[in-house]
């Protein structure tokens, strides 16, 4: 009997390696030989019955700081940091100069915060070796359902990068009660170029963004945020499935991410 981590991820093979993103799959007991070896039981999948309040849980993730680290093997090997700042009130500059949707009238900078997230990788065997992505994330300072993004990656030691600009094309709505099984939507997220702060031009693509919660123990869940991400022509270029555990107590910690490219290049990440 043995238990481990494997994470895999596959990524477009003309695409330059930004953010190492994981899945992890937890693989228990070992294969049965001839016919001296009886058969594995199967083990029953544990499904809680308990109501979770993942608004809640989502505004004490981002509301304290947090970081998760991994170390990375495969055809890239090496490790990968992700962190998030607490989040904070912004100052009156940012929300004016900002293009994100709000009440009509409503420019009181105190109706949202921002924090700042950041990955930071370095690796081998990949075009990109080392890279830092660097978002920040404004939310309603209510609910904490996200407005929008801010950010880019820069790479193998460089000090500046191209960001771009993304917003959610209506008000979110975080669901507040959920349970094992259920599924909605979250919303469609406009991906623009920048320019003094402020989205420019037409939308450079789209990313439709969903949530299917999944058994995971007897007490806990896993929240999966899955975003399909479209570029300008509406091609699919991306499936991204961003995993989340969720307690009774309506805490939230970052289980696994999962992306896979239109196109595929393999990796195998370890995490520890």
């Amino acid at each position: 009997m043995y238990k481990f981590l494997t994470i895999t991820i596959h990524i477009a093979s003309n695409f330059r390696l930004a953010v190492p993103f994981i899945l992890i799959a937890t693989i228990t007991g070992c294969g049965g030989g001839g016919s001296s070896s009886p058969s594995a039981t199967p083990v029953p999948v544990i499904v809680s019955t308990n109501t979770f309040n993942f608004q809640s849980a989502w505004q004490k993730f981002n509301t304290s700081q947090y970081s998760k680290s991994l170390s990375v093997s495969g055809a890239c090997s090496g490790s990968m940091t992700y962190l998030h700042s607490a989040a904070s009130q912004p100052m009156a500059f940012d929300y004016s100069d900002l293009s994100f949707p709000h009440p009509v009238g409503n420019v009181n900078p105190a109706y949202f915060v921002w924090n700042q997230q950041q990955i930071k990788s370095d690796l081998l065997g990949c075009a990109a070796s080392a890279s830092s992505t660097t978002t920040k994330v404004y939310f309603d300072a209510t609910t904490f359902a996200p407005f929008g993004y801010i950010g880019g990656t820069a790479y193998n030691g460089a000090t500046s990068y191209q960001s771009t600009f993304r917003e959610f094309s209506t008000r979110v709505v975080l669901p507040s009660a959920i349970k094992v099984g259920d599924a909605g939507i979250v919303g469609s997220v406009m991906t623009y170029n920048i320019s003094n702060f402020k989205k420019y031009g037409t939308p450079q693509g789209q990313t439709d963004v969903t949530y299917l919660v999944e058994a995971d123990t007897s007490s806990t869940a896993l929240v999966n945020i899955i975003s399909k991400v479209y570029d300008a022509n509406g091609k699919l270029t991306l499936v991204d499935q961003t995993r989340y555990q969720i307690d009774v107590g309506n805490n939230l910690t970052l289980s696994s991410i999962d992306q896979q490219y239109s196109d595929s290049l393999s990796l195998r990440i370890i995490a520890k």
